[in-house]
């Protein structure tokens, strides 16, 4: 399942400081992030719906983070 994420991570501080609670996460299997788009889209590849835990850790480390709606 890919889940996709509108988020305020958009320089390279920020996607390293996020790196470190994504690479961490046991049920992502892909991720990466498109800081040229407007909504600097986080896109994660994860055979789970983890989508609640993805926006707290997010939101905890101090990142706005939101399911993107199609």
């Amino acid at each position: 399942m890919i889940l996709v994420f509108k988020t305020n991570i958009k320089d390279n501080t920020s996607i390293e400081k996020a790196s470190e609670l994504l690479n961490a996460h046991i049920d992502i299997q892909k991720w990466n992030f498109d800081h040229w788009d407007i909504d600097n889209i986080l896109r994660i590849e994860s055979e789970n719906d983890c989508t609640d835990t993805i926006i707290q850790r997010l939101s905890e480390a101090g990142f706005y983070c939101a399911t993107l709606e199609d």
